[in-house]
């Protein structure tokens, strides 16, 4: 156990090289933790703000104070949710979402905003695609030689074409992984690297800083695999 912090001690630590130190310790203590709660109540101020206003017709709901306004739409959002799945699997079956799609699918403009945020709600919540996701970290690159580019596969299935297989991959931006741009990739300019979902999009956030010795070695394997495919597809 550490000794307690003299009055010394501390003023001694007060160093130029030893305040940055802390300062950087100290933000990579707070920094994850404060973005991460920034996050969630941007989320539930969002969602617990739109069904608030749905629900403020109701006479005592306007007397009540913002905060608590918010906690009751969330509440509100997510019982409807719930509701909603509940009958849609009792009452309706899936006759309801078929008339729902068929009729948004009808509306130009809002039709492709429907399907993209559908088909990404479909993406997420479904276990089997997150597990595919989870596993399938991929280096690919779109030239020969580079640059090598780090992504992961949205369809675990490849495609076909002329005996070629295709795979599609999502490669994310820094620091925010949740844009991107998406690739149709030849399997021979793309390597699998053993690497999970989590630690290829902390190494995404940040650019690579995070990365440790282990991961760059998985990168370099992955680069070498790539070279050595494009060396044998030039070959021939």
């Amino acid at each position: 156990m550490k000794s307690p912090i003299s009055f010394r001690k501390l003023k001694g630590s007060f160093k130029k090289e030893t305040v940055r130190e802390d300062f950087i310790t100290g933000l990579l203590v707070l920094g994850p933790l404060l973005v991460t709660i920034y996050l969630v109540v941007f989320l539930v101020s969002v969602i617990g703000n739109f069904f608030a206003r749905i629900v403020a017709p109701v006479p005592f709901v306007g007397s009540v104070p913002p905060f608590l306004k918010t906690i009751f739409g969330l509440v509100i959002g997510i019982l409807l949710i719930y509701i909603a799945g509940l009958l849609v699997r009792l009452v309706f079956g899936l006759e309801l979402e078929s008339f729902v799609n068929r009729t948004v699918n009808r509306i130009p403009v809002v039709k492709t905003i429907y399907s993209a945020v559908r088909e990404f709600l479909k993406y997420i919540t479904n276990p089997r695609s997150i597990k595919i996701s989870s596993g399938r970290v991929v280096l690919f690159t779109i030239s020969d030689g580079g640059p090598f580019l780090m992504g992961f596969l949205t369809r675990d299935e490849p495609l076909e074409v002329e005996g070629k297989r295709f795979y599609m991959v999502f490669m994310p931006t820094t620091p925010n992984p949740t844009t991107g741009f998406y690739f149709v990739v030849e399997e021979s300019r793309l390597s699998f690297v053993d690497m999970s979902f989590e630690e290829g999009t902390k190494i995404a956030m940040t650019a690579g800083i995070s990365m440790n010795t282990q991961g760059g070695e998985i990168i370099q394997n992955g680069i070498a695999e790539v070279l050595k495919k494009n060396g044998k597809k030039n070959s021939e």
